[in-house]
């Protein structure tokens, strides 16, 4: 079975996570990369819906383009069980967010 992990290092392959722009806040972002993935759901957006869907098909993981979160965290971490059910479902987020298709050498990835 495949890792969180693994897909991390998948879509780090084909974009690379160190090269996105720096207002950008792409990567594993909830979760842990050791945790076997049976099902994921894809998404552009984690909204709550996203969440219930995930959970209700029991995924562990999402991965989506727009970062679930976009600023540091800076609260205890019962907080973050609150304001990030994802956390509570036990569900991991890959935020993918990148601008490989701008620039020189990125134009082959696009659909034309």
């Amino acid at each position: 079975m495949a890792t969180v992990g693994e897909f991390y290092d998948l879509i780090d392959a084909f974009a690379p996570f160190h090269t996105a722009m720096g207002f950008d806040n792409p990567g594993l972002l909830v979760g842990d990369r050791g945790t076997e993935v049976h099902s994921a759901l894809f998404a552009l957006d984690i909204t709550p819906q996203v969440v219930r869907e995930a959970a209700e098909m029991g995924a562990q993981l999402v991965v989506s383009h727009h970062p679930v979160i976009f600023h540091p965290l800076r609260e205890p971490f019962a907080g973050f069980l609150r304001r990030y059910p994802l956390a509570q479902y036990g569900v991991a987020a890959i935020c993918a967010q990148h601008q490989s298709g701008y620039g020189a050498g990125r134009s082959e990835y696009m659909p034309g």
